[in-house]
């Protein structure tokens, strides 16, 4: 078994999409498909790829606005996304399951673990597969999510910054967007970055930190 993580930078913003396979059953799932649903599709049909599902780490439109366009060429696909981002996002019902925190996913016979990570938004959620985290805009390369945006919240951010820098060091870290770079570690991050460094200090520095 080959896994293969594909980084794709699309859009005014900068975002990273995610296209994960499996490439001995050419199967795959998606994170975050958006701004260029054309490119992506031709990435999948060049790479003779079945797309499986899926996956939203938060809502905000610049993360999900080719999601419909996939969602109509497979009526059997589905989108998977947590329940309090729900207010951002109606897929149809038929098509959408909600994740918790701690859910576990196969794929590939490895395991997808959802770890919810509020702040960014309520809803915001990582993804970690073999030892690979897919972070959204929870945390970037020495940098981490805004907290000044409609239900978000400081004081979240920094507990799920906190319930991060406690994964294994060598865990490699896929941010959302190309903010300083492509990737990184958890060791890097705790060691560099800033502000899950105040994070794990005390929450009123982080918060002042980021007024």
């Amino acid at each position: 078994m080959a896994i293969k993580i594909e980084q794709i930078k699309i859009g005014p913003l900068d975002n990273f999409i995610y296209i994960v396979s499996d490439e001995t059953e050419k199967n795959c799932f998606m994170i975050d498909p958006a701004w260029d649903p054309a490119l992506l599709d031709k990435y999948l049909n060049e790479n003779s790829l079945k797309l499986s599902f899926i996956l939203l780490t938060h809502t905000h439109p610049d993360h999900i606005n080719a999601v419909d366009y996939f969602l109509k060429k497979d009526k059997e696909l589905k989108v998977y996304f947590h329940k309090e981002d729900a207010f951002m996002y109606k897929a149809p019902k038929e098509q959408t399951e909600f994740m918790e925190d701690k859910r576990e996913m196969e794929f590939a016979d490895k395991r997808i673990s959802v770890i919810h990570t509020p702040g960014h938004t309520p809803g915001s959620c990582c993804f970690l597969f073999d030892g690979n985290l897919f972070t959204g805009d929870t945390l970037f390369i020495s940098a981490c999510g805004r907290i000044d945006l409609p239900r978000s919240d400081g004081k979240e951010l920094v507990k799920s910054l906190v319930k991060l820098s406690k994964l294994p060091d060598k865990t490699k870290v896929y941010p959302g967007h190309s903010y300083n770079g492509r990737s990184s570690s958890i060791a890097i991050e705790r060691e560099h970055n800033l502000y899950m460094k105040l994070a794990l200090k005390d929450e009123e520095t982080f918060l002042r930190a980021m007024r």
